[in-house]
């Protein structure tokens, strides 16, 4: 690692143009199998971003990038998918007892969705659910996935309009998925697990260890009441 960061060299673009020509031109390191790809690419967004700004997007002076075991924070995740480390995914900045928590302050190109807003632990606000292109990185269980879909109207589904069912494509690289797993979302007549759990946190809490699939549950975090056909894959659990 020290031999790495010694030997980093480092590129400024003044144009969006300039950047990607940068970006071919080194893709090749990033790429390479054994190579440090990710430490590159961590390096650049905090660099990107500015060390003093990572540290000033953050609740706390003193957080992390990378947490207890080698996982990445939730300011990790906000730096890759909006730019800025913060410390929350819910709408705007709230107040603590005088302490600002700052979140999302704007509609994101891609989305966040966390199977830890379904137990109630965290709220999702609409700026990460609502993206400007359906993909969401998945949180869920104990690493990430991705969910996207190549229909935009999933995006309006469930907020006020747009048409059901819709497909969503699911991928889990950790997993080696050989393939795409397509999961079709339909408006559930019985309101899907929202219903048949509850709504309270007590009533998530019970949820835990039983027979549902928790990427389903994620999914009702965006889409309420709805139900999800495997088309003939073996439902994750």
């Amino acid at each position: 690692y020290d031999q790495v960061m010694r030997a980093v060299v480092t590129h400024s673009a003044p144009s969006k143009e300039a950047l990607q020509d940068v970006i071919r031109g080194t893709l090749g390191a990033y790429m390479e199998e054994s190579g440090w790809g990710l430490v590159l690419a961590l390096s650049s967004l905090v660099l990107s971003r500015g060390v003093a700004g990572v540290r000033g997007d953050m609740d706390e002076p003193n957080g992390a990038l990378m947490g207890a075991h080698g996982y990445c924070t939730q300011e990790l995740v906000n730096l890759v998918v909006t730019g800025e480390a913060v410390s929350n995914v819910f709408d705007g900045v709230r107040d603590l007892d005088g302490h600002a928590l700052r979140g999302i302050t704007r509609r994101c190109r891609l989305g966040v969705l966390t199977l830890f807003e379904w137990y109630k632990y965290v709220e999702v606000g609409s700026s990460l659910k609502t993206p400007d292109l359906p993909v969401w990185v998945v949180c869920s269980e104990s690493h990430f996935t991705v969910l996207f879909s190549q229909d935009a109207s999933c995006l309006r589904a469930g907020q006020g309009g747009g048409a059901q069912p819709f497909d969503l494509l699911y991928y889990d690289e950790l997993a080696n998925q050989e393939a795409l797993i397509r999961l079709t979302v339909a408006s559930d007549p019985k309101g899907g697990w929202t219903a048949r759990v509850g709504d309270t946190i007590g009533d998530r809490g019970k949820c835990e260890g039983q027979n549902i699939p928790p990427l389903e549950c994620v999914i009702e975090t965006r889409w309420p009441g709805v139900k999800v056909n495997w088309n003939g894959t073996e439902p994750i659990l």
